[in-house]
């Protein structure tokens, strides 16, 4: 039995709500955390390109070349503006400040990229799939963490709900797979959405399936190797319910002012994610669908969206350290993609019959929620400063919990993820301009980094279309990554003042975790 098999094979300590975290042995993570990683650096002799140096940018090139062996000289940073250049050149790193636009990007990266380098796009508001194809025509490697349109494609009012959506731009991303012919062997590897989430999350959900399965089997099943497996392993189980649910629990010693956005990450990327319509996969177990839901014509048709922004939506989750709490259902693209890779449909008819409904449960650092309703109280225009909470600002006791919630199954609930105080990031990484939100977010990306360089030839693929184990196997060491079982479920402590649940003899239908529109 393998050691994460292992993980979920008994139980430790409970706590009050009947949580058991999944067994792991402490010397193992004693000395993990002592060794630091154990998979050897993969090699990149080319050149590499990064788009952005933003705070997510800061923080992955000092470790890219902790844990890929890289000439840093070989290595040229293009921003928009002088953020982040002290950092870029103090790791012997080119530092270029070049504005990037949908009518000169080919140029610009024409200059510095050729056949066999990197482009590692970091940057908000870049036409990725624009860059995606520019890569693949010229067998140039690439990688991002979100899959972006040009400017406020997200947020612009002109344009319609539906091509604001995070299902239409991963529909785009599909077809220029299927247009490109982009498959593992055929072209060059273009990685799209690997951080945190998407990308960590997409490798925590299949290990928290498989430490479920280990724990009902009572040994180790086979691994599942391709989607059709892994969707047959979920139904097996009976999961309806995979939530990506995050709690951050950072404060700040500079208290929000009035007029300000305080955020533990890139506070543009947020507001983009609030203005667009709250988006989820839908389970084939739900009985009807919410108030406000719009159905897809087009794609894969395995998720909905609300008639309103993600701001405006609040939903019940649970954390191990935080326990039950409300979140807002924030639309992000693993959800939508996790939809589609469980999804199983009869062959005879073509119609689902297997599916979990799954979506992103987010409850930012306290000075965000106060920054959300500000942006919401003024229509959604953004405040004026934008401020991003990072040591040494940071409070003692700050954390970051985020991990996959997987409903459903006989032994009930799994939360399977990581939870990362201020004090270890600050301990892991003392010179790294860095906290507790965006540490696992720039681990998932040169997690996703080394994975490139080691299958350069894997074509278009998303986060599950990697082998989770080798992401997990480099990340744990840093993040911790552990499993915890739990009895909650949405109707638990229902209050009698509360309006009656509307399908009180099925905790799991989203109607129970529906909190207000």
């Amino acid at each position: 039995m393998s050691t994460r098999a292992s993980a979920s094979a008994g139980s430790s300590t409970s706590a009050p709500d009947g949580t058991t975290p999944a067994v792991t042995s402490s010397a193992s993570r004693r000395v993990e955390m002592l060794m630091g990683h154990v998979s050897p650096n993969p090699t990149w002799s080319n050149k590499l390109l990064v788009m952005g140096a933003g705070v997510i940018a800061q923080s992955v090139l000092p470790l890219i070349i902790r844990y890929v062996n890289l000439d840093p000289a070989l290595v040229t940073v293009l921003s928009a503006d002088n953020g982040g250049r002290s950092t870029v050149e103090s790791l012997g790193m080119r530092y270029v400040i070049q504005k990037f636009t949908k009518e000169n990007y080919t140029s610009v990266l024409d200059s510095y990229l050729s056949p066999g380098d990197f482009l590692l796009n970091l940057s908000v508001a870049v036409g990725s799939l624009e860059l995606i194809e520019y890569c693949q025509r010229r067998r140039i490697l690439y990688q991002d963490a979100s899959l972006e349109p040009w400017g406020d494609g997200f947020m612009d009012p002109n344009i319609s709900m539906e091509d604001r959506s995070n299902y239409s731009i991963r529909n785009k991303f599909l077809t220029l797979r299927q247009r490109l012919g982009a498959f593992k062997g055929c072209s060059t590897t273009a990685i799209t959405s690997h951080g945190a989430n998407p990308g960590l999350a997409e490798s925590f959900a299949k290990q928290g399936i498989y430490e479920i399965a280990t724990a009902t089997d009572g040994v180790a099943p086979p691994i599942p190797t391709n989607k059709e497996e892994w969707a047959a392993l979920c139904q097996r189980l009976g999961i309806r319910i995979i939530q990506v649910s995050e709690r951050d629990g950072q404060q700040s010693s500079v208290p929000k002012k009035k007029g300000e956005f305080v955020q533990t990450w890139s506070v543009i990327g947020y507001i983009e994610e609030l203005l667009q319509p709250a988006e989820m996969g839908w389970g084939t177990h739900e009985r009807r669908l919410p108030d406000g839901a719009l159905l897809h014509t087009t794609g894969t048709k395995s998720a909905i969206m609300l008639d309103r922004p993600s701001a405006l939506c609040t939903v019940k989750t649970w954390c191990p350290q935080q326990g039950p709490h409300f979140g807002t259902l924030t639309t992000h693209y693993e959800c939508l993609e996790l939809a589609d890779f469980l999804t199983i449909k009869d062959p005879s008819t073509g119609r689902d019959i297997y599916r979990p409904t799954t979506y992103y449960s987010y409850h930012p650092c306290d000075d965000a929620v106060l920054s959300l309703r500000e942006l919401a109280e003024n229509d959604f225009v953004s405040q004026t400063r934008h401020r991003i909470l990072l040591p040494p600002n940071i409070l003692p006791g700050g954390y970051d919990e985020y991990g996959m919630l997987l409903l459903g199954s006989k032994l009930g609930g799994y939360w399977y993820g990581v939870n990362i105080s201020i004090e270890k990031v600050k301990q892991m990484l003392p010179h790294v301009r860095v906290n507790a939100t965006t540490c696992p977010v720039t681990y998932g990306v040169i997690a996703g980094f080394r994975w490139a360089v080691a299958h350069p030839m894997s074509g278009l693929i998303e986060p599950c279309d990697m082998d989770h184990n080798e992401i997990i196997d480099f990340v744990k060491p840093f993040l911790g990554c552990r499993g915890y079982w739990t009895n909650w479920h949405p109707l638990q402590n229902h209050n009698k003042l509360q309006k009656a649940p509307r399908d009180p003899d099925d905790p799991l239908q989203f109607s129970n975790f529906l909190v207000g529109m």
